[in-house]
């Protein structure tokens, strides 16, 4: 495909999210982009089915904030009751960002922005042994290495679980056969989490198309924003190029898209 080109742009991504990615995108890289939104999970709080007070927080040393939505929905109902002691640990900028907003800062922020490997960096500053850990993550967040890391460097951790994702009830297929039946000669899904990664699939698998359109890897590729999420698309959609972009974050997925749009394919 010659740069001139149109290229489409599938958002499947979280529900909330969709809206302000999509006003990003076409703020910086304009009408060459063709863009299909198809919301792919809904995040749900569990937030007011749990009581927390001081006492259970004063006996952690370290919080862990694994994703953006996980710290809104955690930061917006117990924020107040954060023991001063209480060290914060985000897992990426986007995570960063959400605590700054409450005037809070991050005492350490992960360089490889991902729970699966939080760990070896915490290990490494020393920090994991005789220390206690609260998680803050989501029901199907990949925390469970990062908690068994922690216990076999000699921490004490828990799991808090403050929302749940799911499938829409209502999608809208003809969005997705607009997306992959479109003239544009370059297709671009992006995918911002190993379970919306699942989710994609289930819904492609349920398509009245799935068995019909011919799936061609050089004009349909992946823009993943992650290493958990790269991952997924590789174990699940193996033959497609995947491009993941340095920064975890949705910025640096539209430098990714840009990037892409900017060569001859």
């Amino acid at each position: 495909m010659s740069s001139s080109k149109d290229i489409a742009v599938l958002l499947a991504l979280p529900e909330h999210k969709i809206e302000k990615f999509r006003a990003l995108l076409s703020s910086k890289l304009g009408a060459r982009l063709k863009i299909f939104d198809f919301p792919i999970l809904i995040l749900k709080p569990l937030i007011e089915e749990i009581e927390l007070d001081k006492s259970y927080l004063d006996k952690f040393d370290y919080l862990i904030l694994t994703s953006s939505f996980g710290a809104e929905v955690f930061l917006e109902r117990f924020s107040d009751l954060l023991p001063n002691s209480l060290k914060l640990v985000t897992v990426g900028p986007s995570v960063t960002k959400v605590i700054a907003k409450k005037q809070l800062k991050a005492h350490y922020q992960a360089h490889v922005y991902n729970s699966i490997n939080l760990a070896k960096e915490l290990n490494s500053l020393g920090v994991i042994s005789e220390n206690n850990f609260l998680i803050i993550t989501g029901e199907k967040n990949n925390s469970q290495t990062l908690i068994e890391d922690i216990q076999a460097n000699g921490g004490f951790v828990e799991k808090l679980i403050v929302y749940e994702s799911v499938i829409p009830k209502q999608i809208d297929y003809c969005v997705l056969n607009n997306f992959l039946y479109s003239s544009s000669g370059l297709k671009i899904i992006c995918l911002s989490s190993p379970e919306g990664v699942v989710n994609f699939q289930q819904v492609l698998k349920k398509s009245t198309f799935h068995n019909t359109y011919h799936w061609d890897g050089d004009s349909v590729q992946f823009v993943c924003l992650g290493p958990a999420t790269e991952q997924k698309k590789q174990e699940l959609f193996p033959n497609f190029a995947t491009h993941c972009p340095q920064e975890y974050s949705y910025d640096g997925m539209i430098q990714e898209i840009r990037s892409l749009a900017s060569f001859d394919v």
